[in-house]
């Protein structure tokens, strides 16, 4: 029986490291994501915090209403860049499980490939096999066959 050998093997090996490096990638890009989000969350609860410490009614010196306007305003704003950087960590998220997603079928198509090459290696042993076997018995029947012919030709000689 001779070894299976599949001729794709390279190029099997070559997309389960792609598969391997996407697959890293997505992860990077999934930290990015939540670091992303935790961030957002984070500035969310200082303004938050900031505007609840405001009591409507209050008094304040027009400095003080005046330096609390320009925090909120500034925590507005970091509030907006962290919501877009989350949706930038988003976007790249969803390319990086997109192309992990590409990837993991090819890794899949070859797999396939494989499996139906294997199977196509057994069948043409088990069929070689087979001949074998069926030569074997026909020449084992063919030498039995002769010997008795010999037997009966040597028999009716004497």
């Amino acid at each position: 029986m001779r070894k299976f050998n599949f001729r794709m093997e390279r190029v099997a090996r070559v997309r389960a490291i792609a598969r391997d490096q996407a697959k890293a990638e997505w992860a990077q890009a999934q930290g990015a994501e939540v670091e992303a989000q935790q961030s957002l969350d984070q500035f969310r609860q200082a303004a938050t915090a900031e505007a609840i410490g405001v009591v409507p009614g209050a008094t304040f010196a027009n400095h003080a209403f005046t330096g609390m306007t320009m925090r909120a305003q500034s925590r507005a704003m970091a509030v907006t860049a962290a919501s877009q950087t989350l949706a930038q960590r988003q976007q790249a998220t969803q390319a990086a499980n997109d192309r992990l997603i590409e990837r993991q079928r090819q890794v899949d198509a070859i797999e396939k490939l494989r499996v139906a090459a294997r199977e196509r290696w057994q069948e043409e042993n088990r069929l070689e096999e087979a001949k074998t076997n069926d030569d074997l018995v026909g020449t084992r029947a063919g030498i039995l066959l002769a010997q008795a012919r010999r037997k009966n030709a040597a028999s009716t000689q004497t």
